[in-house]
């Protein structure tokens, strides 16, 4: 992944799921499948936070 994708404000760069998904990637080593539609809609965001927490979920780790 890119090392541009800085966080700048905490709730705004994770609340689309998107950044969250590819921390969760590159700390496992698997590909998430990632909703980033230009136009990206609540039904997204709450796509790639039910991704990113099943992926932890399976992984052990309890929210």
């Amino acid at each position: 992944h890119s090392s541009s994708e800085l966080v700048e404000d905490l709730f705004e760069d994770l609340r689309d799921g998107v950044l969250l998904c590819h921390l969760i990637e590159v700390l496992t080593g698997e590909a998430l499948p990632v909703n980033k539609a230009r136009e990206s809609k609540r039904v997204h965001h709450i796509s790639n936070l039910t991704t990113a927490l099943a992926t932890l979920r399976r992984r052990g780790l309890d929210l």
